[in-house]
């Protein structure tokens, strides 16, 4: 049984390992370069948004 999801208090690590992946990806020469291109856009995508709901976050915080 796995275990229950829980919220993150920050995604800035899922962010990093994102930016991690993306480079994998980048690299991988098994895929042609249209689908590399494409995960690659899609990833980096993904952890734009996780930062910015990061900073919009830490933007409600500072207002209270």
């Amino acid at each position: 049984m796995s275990r229950p999801v829980a919220i993150r208090v920050s995604h800035r690590d899922d962010a990093g390992y994102l930016l991690r992946l993306e480079a994998s990806v980048a690299k991988d020469e098994r895929h042609t370069p249209e689908w590399r291109d494409g995960t690659v856009k899609l990833i980096r995508q993904l952890t734009m948004r996780l930062l910015s709901g990061e900073a919009a976050i830490d933007s409600k915080s500072a207002a209270r």
